[in-house]
């Protein structure tokens, strides 16, 4: 049973930015936060509304270029019988409006602007019931980060990790010579799966993406691993493939399709080429058919 409280709700976002702050910064991105007014104290409970942001928040880090900026903004919106809070999150550098993976696991609805500058919004609606108290106390700036907030950007960041451990290898490399190399390699491989079982997803997608010229993209992937853009994407897509034949049911076609191949003979093909065999003979079902 939850049990509603009155608080400070302005404060509830200001306390899980904070709490996202060292996330953010890990990934290279600045995470600000901005509210009108200042202090709002109304009846809610943080459950509504802190996961779903938190996820949504640490989708847009992680997908945000390097260098640029996160904003997590409230506006009041005053109705008759309550309050509806305006929630904004807002990237500079890069439109991200493509990618699905960022509101794919929010469970609240979500509307997606463009703005005319380069970047994105993404728009959650918090309706809260209004209260008669409603007071101008200050906000207490230096209070403690409540546990459950601790314990959804835990959650989110493991989430987030499993992603990335089929990789590990070389993200680990490169973190042990300049961690912001691998924060890089890391925002590339999150663009390549959120973007897995699009065929026409290439070179020139990911260097806009990443708010680079395909040049640029070029020389830096060069430098950091000795390959081509494209080259890492074809290979991240058959490594990709290859765990899915080896843990899922799906059939060769099934996982071609999926990691963004035009057909299966194609797939097959360049599988071969990279492995040496063919796809078949990864297949969970015909490996335990044959105990």
């Amino acid at each position: 049973m939850k049990y509603w409280v009155e608080a400070d709700v302005i404060a509830l976002f200001k306390n899980l930015t904070a709490a996202l702050e060292p996330f953010a910064r890990a990934q290279q991105v600045s995470l600000q936060f901005h509210a009108e007014p200042e202090e709002l104290r109304l009846r809610y409970h943080p459950e509504e509304i802190t996961l779903a942001l938190t996820t949504l928040l640490c989708w847009v880090i992680t997908f945000t270029p390097q260098g640029e900026t996160v904003t997590l903004q409230l506006q009041v919106v005053q109705t008759a019988q309550s309050f509806c809070l305006n929630v904004q999150v807002q990237n500079s550098g890069a439109d991200l409006s493509r990618i699905g993976e960022i509101t794919k696991h929010c469970k609240f609805p979500v509307k997606i602007y463009t703005p005319e500058e380069r970047g994105t919004i993404y728009e959650l609606r918090w309706e809260l019931e209004r209260q008669p108290n409603y007071s101008n106390e200050n906000l207490y700036p230096n209070a403690n980060i409540p546990p459950q907030i601790r314990g959804f950007y835990a959650e989110i960041r493991k989430r987030l990790r499993s992603h990335f451990t089929q990789i590990e290898h070389k993200i680990s490399a490169l973190a042990a010579k300049n961690p912001q190399d691998a924060v890089f390699l890391q925002k590339i491989n999150a663009l390549i799966l959120a973007n897995l079982d699009q065929e026409d997803f290439d070179a020139m997608q990911l260097s806009r993406s990443l708010a680079m010229s395909r040049t640029q993209l070029f020389r830096r992937l060069k430098s950091l691993l000795q390959e081509s853009p494209a080259h890492y994407i074809r290979c991240f897509r058959l490594q990709k493939a290859k765990e899915m034949l080896e843990t899922t049911d799906d059939t060769v076609g099934e996982v071609a399709f999926k990691t963004g191949f035009q057909s299966q003979s194609h797939f097959t093909r360049v599988f071969i080429k990279q492995y040496g065999v063919r796809p078949s003979a990864f297949r969970r079902t015909q490996k335990e058919s044959h105990k």
